[in-house]
């Protein structure tokens, strides 16, 4: 067993992981690479959109407005496989529809940081166009 994988086994924290799980979104697109490229691209003009109409939601105490965006980014993120932020997403859109202001102005800050490490992680177009994807 090698060092860091003893200390990650002994409760130490591991190395970061990745944001995006690459491999299940190319073989979402049966290994298309050029669907891969258009579907990040369009998820990289979109979502910043996306995720400032949630924010006004919720800085404006829309519940209902709230949950449906939560609803769409959530949808947005599972397919350029965001899974924290998904899951993020997912409780965003609980809290709205529970009518937990409180608590999804608590949990916005955390999706926000979220997206963001999504969103630099795949603007490094040279994960995922110059062929270094999971095969």
């Amino acid at each position: 067993m090698t060092a860091s994988r003893e200390a990650t086994t002994a409760g130490a924290p591991g190395p970061p992981t990745d944001p995006v799980d690459l491999g299940v979104v190319l073989a979402g697109v049966d290994g298309d690479r050029d669907i891969l490229a258009e579907l990040i691209s369009v998820f990289l003009e979109d979502c910043p959109g996306q995720l400032a109409k949630l924010t006004g939601t919720i800085e404006r105490g829309d519940l209902e407005g709230a949950g449906e965006r939560a609803h769409s980014l959530k949808g947005a993120l599972g397919a350029v496989g965001a899974h924290a932020a998904h899951a993020g997403a997912a409780r965003l859109e609980s809290l709205a529809r529970a009518g937990d202001v409180a608590g999804l102005r608590a949990a916005a800050s955390n999706v926000r940081a979220e997206v963001a490490r999504v969103l630099t992680f795949l603007a490094d177009r040279s994960l995922w166009q110059c062929g270094d994807a999971p095969r």
